[in-house]
């Protein structure tokens, strides 16, 4: 193709686009909300309701279709004492406060910090006219999730010498290594 009818093919279509792109303006959106973990089993055992945010920017490439790219946060609440006590229980049989009771002068403790990155992109098309006051619409997306949990325990009792009654306990932080 000769040099001049490629730079009107690309002048044509540029012309074309950005009429297109002119239609509806792009917009930014921000929201928040709840969350709540559904899986995996061992994530929604310790974790309890999160918060959200999320900012989306949307492109409309013409009046009744979308392009959203979106990211947002998640941080949730986690239950540290049933994760204390499942950790005691996976090593010893029972619970931390069992072994407190028990008068060995220890006080233990393990903490989860849970949070989720998302980054995502999706299809918008819009049921209601773009003039519309209220805005329906239909929303395909994928996301990418970046799961992050931090563990860290303080004396666990992990194994118990009955012949010389001695308690062995566990102290880690996974953030160290």
């Amino acid at each position: 193709m000769k040099p001049s009818k490629l730079l009107i093919t690309l002048l044509a279509l540029g012309v074309f686009a950005s009429l297109a792109f002119g239609q509806r303006r792009n917009q930014i959106e921000f929201y928040g909300g709840a969350a709540f973990p559904l899986a995996p089993e061992t994530f929604k055992d310790y974790t309890k309701v999160g918060l959200s945010g999320n900012a989306q920017y949307v492109l409309f490439p013409s009046p009744r279709l979308g392009i959203t790219f979106n990211v947002g946060y998640e941080a949730f609440s986690t239950d540290d004492e049933k994760f204390t006590d499942a950790l005691s229980t996976e090593f010893t049989g029972q619970t931390a406060s069992y072994w407190v009771g028990q008068g060995f002068g220890l006080s233990p403790s393990a903490t989860v910090k849970s949070n989720l990155l998302r980054i995502g992109a999706g299809v918008r098309p819009y049921l209601t006219d773009p003039e519309a006051n209220t805005q329906f619409f239909l929303l395909g997306q994928v996301n990418f999730n970046l799961i992050k949990n931090d563990f860290s325990a303080k004396e666990i009792p992990y194994q118990y010498d009955a012949v010389n009654d001695q308690l062995f306990f566990l102290t880690f932080n996974d953030e160290e290594y």
